[in-house]
């Protein structure tokens, strides 16, 4: 009769101990990098679409997405989002299409 007692007891612990081994975790959230300043929009053509970039830094890549904020630093309003064209205007500008 023990082993008939036990049987039970013992399946009903090991489904007890396999359900919270199976909690369910939150998911880690990544912080997402700082905006990193590349430059100011020096002239926006908006019949053509695009715009014209006075770099501050680095030369980027053609098809390098950039997000246009506005200049104040409270708002942190998107305002475009702008692919860097493969014509080069130097190191100090470039052409940007507006999406």
């Amino acid at each position: 009769m023990k082993r008939i007692v036990s049987l039970p007891v013992l399946a009903a612990l090991v489904l007890l101990g396999a359900s919270c081994s199976q909690q369910v975790q939150q998911p880690v959230k990544k912080a997402a990098p700082p905006p990193v300043y590349v430059g100011k929009v020096e002239q926006v053509y908006p019949n053509h679409h695009y715009v014209l970039i006075a770099l501050a830094g680095n030369v980027y890549e053609p098809g390098t997405v950039l997000i246009s904020q506005s200049p104040g630093r409270e708002e942190k309003c998107r305002v475009a989002n702008l692919i860097v064209t493969e014509e080069r205007m130097g190191r100090a500008r470039i052409p940007a299409d507006i999406r």
